[in-house]
């Protein structure tokens, strides 16, 4: 009796395994990605984002051709894109740096031409780090999967002329411009030009020591050869002073290095959110 349960047991665990697999694998969505709107970098940024996804999707998969050429334009219509999209998704939209952030601003298309997104993330653009674009395109990814339209530009008034399918189609996909840089998106280039700016002091520093070291060394010579002049006390002047500019030089170094580092970290990013941007903090080294 108990081999017996056991059998049946087993036979429905597999049986519960075949019925989960199934809505699974038959929600597999074919990706393919179309140029952003932005730079090569920018391009190969969503791309390396996508390739960190295997694993973490519920349904996000490379179609056989993950990238596709410009042939739609610089800026897509929807029904283009959903001609290449088949039974998958075509995903892309822009990229623009604006103080020190490259903000992405990331849209799907399906077969139909149908839009989902925006979806805008903030990535530092000295670091590029892929990671907050790969969490961006598992949010488009919900909004595929949830069947939510992309978010209109505004209300349409009520005596509007009203818009062909394709124009409203393609009025949908047009990604609306920032509103500009988040507050205190300043602070992480300052903190960039600070810490560059403490590392030249610090050089400077370094220079200074050495020719101050140099200048003193050729003094103590003379004196243990007893051949000091009264023409020697401009020398000794010259080492206060290049002793007393390597002192203030590294003081400046050091307060512009913490200042800057405090700057760079604290710094505040665009976090993934769907349609308008928003401010947040994200880790950095």
């Amino acid at each position: 009796m108990r081999e017996r349960d056991r059998v049946r047991v087993r036979a429905a665990v597999a049986a519960l395994a075949l019925v989960c697999g199934v809505p699974a694998a038959a929600q597999s969505v074919p990706v393919q990605l179309y140029p952003v709107d932005g730079s090569a970098d920018a391009r190969a940024l969503v791309e390396s984002a996508f390739l960190r996804l295997p694993g973490r999707t519920r349904a996000f998969v490379a179609a056989k051709k993950l990238t596709v050429g410009r042939i739609c334009g610089l800026r897509p219509a929807p029904e283009c894109l959903g001609r290449l999209a088949g039974e998958g998704v075509v995903v892309t939209g822009s990229a623009r740096e604006s103080g020190g952030v490259l903000v992405f601003s990331l849209q799907a298309v399906d077969g139909t031409g149908r839009a989902f997104g925006p979806v805008r993330v903030g990535v530092d653009a000295f670091v590029s780090n892929a990671e907050p674009v790969a969490k961006a395109l598992l949010d488009l990814e919900a909004l595929v999967l949830s069947g939510a339209p992309a978010i209109a530009a505004g209300p349409t008034p009520a005596r509007a002329k009203p818009m062909k399918a394709s124009a409203a189609a393609t009025a949908q996909l047009a990604l609306k411009p920032e509103a500009g840089p988040p507050p205190g998106a300043w602070m992480r280039p300052a903190g960039k030009g600070l810490v560059g700016t403490a590392a030249v002091l610090v050089a400077a520093s370094a220079v200074t020591a050495y020719f101050g070291k140099r200048e003193a060394d050729v003094l103590d010579e003379k004196y243990r050869s007893a051949a000091l002049g009264w023409s020697d006390q401009a020398g000794y002047d010259r080492v206060d002073r290049l002793g007393a500019a390597t002192k203030v030089l590294l003081v400046a170094g050091g307060v512009a290095a913490a200042t800057g580092t405090a700057m760079w970290t604290f710094a505040p990013t665009l976090s993934p959110e769907h349609g308008g941007a928003s401010v947040g903090v994200s880790g950095r080294f």
